[in-house]
């Protein structure tokens, strides 16, 4: 069972569909790096986005439009944990390279 900081970060933590705050792991990518996370917030739910997208086309023509956010976090924004610290065994419990995708353009 995952011991989470605090709920804050365990609710944004299991947020995957949801609109509102998402965090989740970036693993190492060697034994040299420090656990990373992202920490990043929809303005709609998942499964909106491509109909939102489509009625703003249809009124204003091709848009860019930025509905996702999202930068690295060390320390939990809600209780201040340091998170590499905290997580370190247990991280790949809420790691999802699909997530991590969806904010950053790595």
């Amino acid at each position: 069972m995952m011991n989470w900081c605090c709920d804050p970060f365990r609710n944004a933590a299991t947020n995957r569909e949801d609109d509102g705050f998402v965090i989740y792991a970036v693993a190492p990518k060697s034994a040299q790096l420090e656990l990373q996370f992202g920490f990043a917030f929809r303005a709609v739910r998942a499964e909106h986005v491509a109909q939102l997208r489509a009625a703003v086309a249809s009124v204003a023509g091709p848009a860019n439009i930025k509905l996702t956010g999202a930068f690295r976090l060390r320390f939990c924004p809600w209780c201040g944990v340091r998170l590499a610290d905290h997580y370190h065994s247990c991280y790949l419990e809420f790691a999802n390279e699909d997530l991590r995708r969806q904010f950053e353009f790595i």
